[in-house]
């Protein structure tokens, strides 16, 4: 610990020890207080971690590494539930979502394990255990975009009428031409919407508008919302 600032730093060199508790002391002048103040300390030490908390398996991004110090390997995975699209490389680590494996279930709570040596650097080899614990997340993310119609069932249209002072009801941007099936894939986080010169989108509130007039809301579900302030305008969406 660095007595001027308080930074706690250091360099793991031994798989042991896995928790410390420390007591923390400030010296003053001495002038005011009897006594030092003083805080209590808890060190957690991860000898493996990965990047983040939760994995996200995506396209472009179908492994994972941890960084750890010594010579673990041994690696194990287990996930609750059961992730069958997911294996672990037993010398490095490396989570893989397996290509050929149905995704499902699309996420878990997981734990990866580890062994090295405890007298690490000598010839002698008392193996100990160390873990952590991460999310696993297989996305599923939409290739297409669809401004449908709904109703008994999703209808694909190509253009939307609104009238001025009329709420408009009934649209949505869709993932897929069913509900069941947009079910399941990942909604989008957000949507961009060009619609020409003379408009603009906020991307926060979800309002188009053209030449300063409001035309539509796009909600985050990716409902067409709200009545047109000004003349309608026809203009396409992307």
């Amino acid at each position: 610990m660095n007595s001027t600032t308080g930074r706690v730093y250091g360099d793991l060199v031994s798989p042991e020890p896995q928790e410390l508790t420390c007591t923390v002391r400030s010296k003053g002048s001495g002038q005011l207080l009897t006594e030092d103040p003083q805080a209590a300390l808890q060190i957690h030490v991860e000898h493996f971690s990965y990047s983040h908390g939760a994995l996200v398996f995506t396209p472009n991004r179908q492994s994972f590494t941890p960084s750890f110090h010594g010579g673990f390997n041994g690696f194990q995975l287990r996930c609750t539930p059961d992730l069958p699209w997911a294996q672990i490389d037993l010398d490095t680590g490396r989570i893989t979502k397996m290509p050929q494996a149905t995704p499902l279930p699309r996420t878990g709570s997981c734990t990866v394990t580890a062994s090295a040596c405890l007298e690490e650097g000598t010839s002698e080899c008392t193996r100990v255990k160390r873990s952590t614990d991460v999310v696993l997340v297989a996305a599923n993310e939409a290739t297409e975009l669809f401004l449908v119609l709904e109703g008994g069932t999703w209808q694909k249209v190509n253009e939307v009428n609104l009238t001025v002072g009329r709420m408009s009801h009934g649209y949505r941007l869709a993932t897929a031409l069913s509900l069941q099936d947009a079910s399941e894939l990942d909604s989008p986080l957000s949507y961009h919407v060009d619609c020409g010169n003379s408009t603009s989108f906020n991307v926060q509130a979800g309002k188009l508008s053209k030449d300063g007039v409001d035309v539509f809301h796009l909600t985050q579900g990716g409902q067409l919302a709200g009545a047109p302030a000004g003349s309608p305008v026809r203009k396409s969406e992307e």
